[in-house]
């Protein structure tokens, strides 16, 4: 069976890691069979349980997580990648690694969440268990940043699949 990284794309607070949290439950995934790798859980990691951003840093948080998705996925795993700032740039970027670091085909698929507000974003991320120790003024920040850079996956980047999440009709 072809094995399959999703990357989730959406702002922050959108509801990336719930959508994780219910489509691991509804496939039943006790087995461990799909792994999730989020650059947010390596900072959570590097400072013992807070929120951390620091330059110096993000290069070797970029390779420990892309050398985490093309492992898994050659441990014959699934992987979801949840991260924020999921650019047309990042997106490329972990397409080309796991095409040239993992040993089988890969179907690659993208779920996208619906654009928030950056008032529901903040209100969201304010909230203690999802907050990770971090002001509001960091998580506007990550929103505009996000926002100005967003554009739409298409199939042309790699994806087999694009999912749209809570888009409104």
């Amino acid at each position: 069976m072809k094995k399959e990284v999703i990357l989730m794309v959406g702002n922050v607070g959108s509801g990336k890691t719930t959508w994780i949290k219910q489509y691991l439950q509804n496939k039943n995934e006790i087995q461990l069979t799909t792994f999730v790798v989020s650059k947010d859980d390596i900072r959570k990691m590097l400072s013992g349980g807070g929120y951390v951003f620091d330059e110096l840093l993000e290069p070797a948080i970029d390779t420990w997580d892309k050398h985490m998705i093309s492992t898994l996925l050659n441990l014959g795993k699934n992987v979801i990648v949840d991260e924020t700032n999921m650019t047309v740039g990042r997106r490329f970027e972990i397409i080309q690694w796991v095409r040239n670091h993992v040993e089988e085909e890969v179907c690659v698929k993208a779920v996208v969440m619906h654009p928030i507000s950056k008032a529901d974003s903040i209100r969201r991320k304010s909230k203690p268990e999802t907050c990770y120790g971090a002001t509001p003024d960091i998580w506007e920040m990550v929103w505009q940043r996000f926002d100005d850079e967003f554009v739409t996956p298409t199939e042309s980047e790699g994806f087999a699949e694009i999912v749209n999440v809570g888009v409104k009709n």
